[in-house]
């Protein structure tokens, strides 16, 4: 993640729109619940081939859950796996994160 609004105007690089959440979890080990309590959302913009960076205010995204578009980036981060850098060319899962 580059949330950088010094980027030359020259980099193609645009945007940078962030959303965080709260993930309540709760519950004896072995029988763990979690819950997302809400989410916000903010960032930066501008405009192709300017410097004219406008900030994103933070906003409240969900105050019930979390927004179907970070549901659709968790679903694609679970399918994700990397290198194992001690057995390679072995791949290990990352840590999956709850998408309800």
């Amino acid at each position: 993640m580059y949330p950088l609004p010094g980027t030359s105007a020259a980099a193609t690089w645009r945007s940078s729109l962030i959303s965080s959440v709260v993930l309540f979890e709760y519950g004896r080990p072995g029988a763990r619940h979690s819950r997302y309590v809400g989410s916000v959302r903010w960032g930066w913009s501008r405009t192709a081939g300017k410097s004219d960076v406008q900030l994103v205010p933070l906003a409240e995204a969900s105050n019930a859950g979390v927004s179907p578009e970070f549901t659709a980036a968790v679903t694609l981060w679970n399918g994700f796996n990397a290198a194992d850098p001690r057995n390679a060319p072995a791949r290990l899962p990352v840590m999956v994160i709850p998408t309800q």
